[in-house]
């Protein structure tokens, strides 16, 4: 972590309402949560001051969410939870695009390939299926 970043944490932690309706799960995609995503992100409240966010009565959030999607949004300027959502929605869809455009194979196709294809079929299968979980959330 960078020294602007924790000068940032310690200048405005206090300034950010922890989100609970989830629990522990991402807000965003609902996988479990590892870290707390700052709505809005720390680097535009230091640019525009907190004075900027209550004239306009924008909440600052502290926000349970998995890694990826907080790194995904660490460059955001939405400042509410649905239009992160919705961000990173089309973040994700980009990054794996590929994936998701794979097309579906049928168990009996799986059983005619080596073992070898066999397993990257499955596993991709697999991780597509929790990626669209996770867009669908």
């Amino acid at each position: 972590m960078s020294s602007a970043r924790k000068s940032r944490l310690r200048a405005f932690s206090g300034c950010y309402r922890v989100w609970t309706d989830l629990g522990r799960a991402c807000a965003y995609c609902g996988v479990a949560a590892e870290t707390y995503d700052h709505v809005p992100n720390l680097a535009m409240l230091h640019a525009l001051g907190i004075e900027h966010y209550q004239r306009r009565k924008i909440q600052l959030w502290k926000v349970p969410a998995c890694r990826e999607c907080n790194v995904l949004l660490s460059d955001c300027a939405a400042t509410s939870i649905p239009d992160r959502r919705a961000q990173i929605k089309a973040k994700l869809k980009a990054r794996y695009a590929k994936l998701l455009a794979m097309p579906s194979w049928t168990d009996r196709e799986i059983a005619d390939l080596g073992i070898g294809l066999q397993d990257v079929i499955e596993d991709a299968n697999a991780v597509r299926s929790w990626i669209k979980r996770r867009l669908e959330w």
